[in-house]
C-alpha cells in the first residue's frame, strides 16, 4: 500500500495506534522525504474545519491578518493524514470529496484554485459502513477514502504483543539500568482487557515505574466495578474518557442481551434493533465470544 498513491483508511479502536500506521506508510513510501501533515478531526471546532483543511485569505475574516495555509498545501508532495474522520461535519464532505478527487483546494476568502500533490490517510474508530447507514457520513466519500484498508485490531486480541510492548516502553525510558516490572505485575498485565489499548498499556508501564506498590497498577479486568473510577480521572482526555464508557457500555448491553437469548444473533439484532451484520462486527470488535 505504501509504494502505491491509493487513499488509505485505517480503521481501529482509540489507542490501537492508527497514526503510527499512518507514519509508516508515509515512511515507506516514495514521499518519505517530503512533509506529512497531520489533522485531528476530532479535535477541531466544526466552524473552523475548512480554514484547517484548505487554509485562508488575508481579510477573509476578522483576525485573519495573514494568508495561512491548510493541512492540504502543507502536505504539498507529500501525505496529509486526517485522524477521526469520522468526526467530520457532514456539511463539509462534498468539500473534502472534490478536494481528495481534484486535488485542488480553494482557501476560504480565496478566489483561486490550488492544485496540491497529496496522498491522501484516513483514520477512524467508527464503523463509517455503519455511519453511511445511519446517514451521517456520505457513501460517496467513504468508498473514495476505503480504496485500500488496514485494520489495527485491539491489544486484547493480540495479546501475545504485551511482552514485546512492554520491553520497547521501557526502554524508551531514559534510565537504562532500571529493572524490569515484576512477575507479578505482568501477570496482571496478561490477564487484563486493555479497553484503552496500546495506549492504556504504556500508561501502566509508566505508572507502574512510578509506583512501586503493584496493588496501586490500575491493571483489573475491564468490567470490575474499581474500573469505572477511571472513567472520571481528569489525567485522562475528555474524549479517550467518553470512548472508554462507549466501549464498555456496549460491552456490558451486547453480554446482557447475548445471555438472554442464548447467542441467538437474529434474536439479539432484533432486540437491539440493530442489523445482524452490525451484531457480528460489535463481536468481533469487543473480543466477545461464546462460551
Amino acid at each position: 500500500m505504501a509504494l502505491s498513491d491509493a487513499t488509505v483508511l485505517v480503521t481501529g479502536e482509540t489507542g490501537t495506534g492508527k497514526e503510527l500506521v499512518a507514519d509508516a506508510i508515509h515512511e515507506a513510501s516514495p514521499r518519505r522525504d517530503k512533509p506529512l501533515a497531520v489533522l485531528d478531526c476530532g479535535a477541531v471546532p466544526a466552524h473552523l474545519f475548512e480554514n484547517e483543511l484548505f487554509g485562508h485569505e488575508r481579510g477573509a475574516f476578522t483576525g485573519a491578518v495573514t494568508t495561512t495555509a491548510g493541512a492540504f498545501e502543507r502536505a504539498h508532495g507529500g501525505s496529509l493524514f486526517l485522524d477521526e474522520i469520522g468526526e467530520l461535519p457532514l456539511e463539509l464532505q462534498p468539500k473534502l470529496l472534490r478536494a481528495v478527487e481534484s486535488l485542488r483546494i480553494r482557501r476560504v476568502g480565496g478566489e483561486r484554485d490550488i492544485t496540491c500533490d497529496v496522498r491522501l490517510i484516513a483514520a477512524t474508530n467508527r464503523d463509517l459502513a455503519v455511519e453511511v447507514n445511519r446517514r451521517a457520513f456520505r457513501s460517496d466519500l467513504y468508498y473514495r477514502l476505503a480504496v485500500a484498508r488496514l485494520h489495527v485490531p485491539p491489544l486484547r486480541e493480540r495479546r501475545e504483543d504485551v511482552p514485546a510492548l512492554v520491553d520497547h516502553f521501557l526502554s524508551l525510558i531514559p534510565d537504562g539500568g532500571r529493572p524490569g516490572l515484576p512477575p507479578e505485575l505482568l501477570h496482571r498485565f496478561d490477564n487484563h482487557g486493555w479497553p484503552g489499548n496500546v495506549r492504556e498499556l504504556r500508561n501502566a508501564v509508566e505508572r507502574a515505574l512510578v509506583s512501586p506498590d503493584v496493588a496501586t497498577v490500575d491493571a483489573e479486568r475491564p468490567g470490575d466495578s474499581e474500573r469505572w473510577s477511571s472513567y472520571v480521572n481528569p489525567d485522562v482526555p475528555f474524549k479517550e474518557a467518553r470512548r472508554r464508557l462507549e466501549v464498555e457500555f456496549e460491552r456490558r448491553f451486547l453480554a446482557a442481551l447475548l445471555a438472554r437469548h442464548d447467542w441467538n444473533i437474529s434474536a439479539v439484532a432484533r432486540a437491539a434493533h440493530l442489523d445482524r451484520m452490525t451484531v457480528y462486527k460489535m463481536l468481533s470488535r469487543l473480543g466477545l465470544e461464546r462460551p
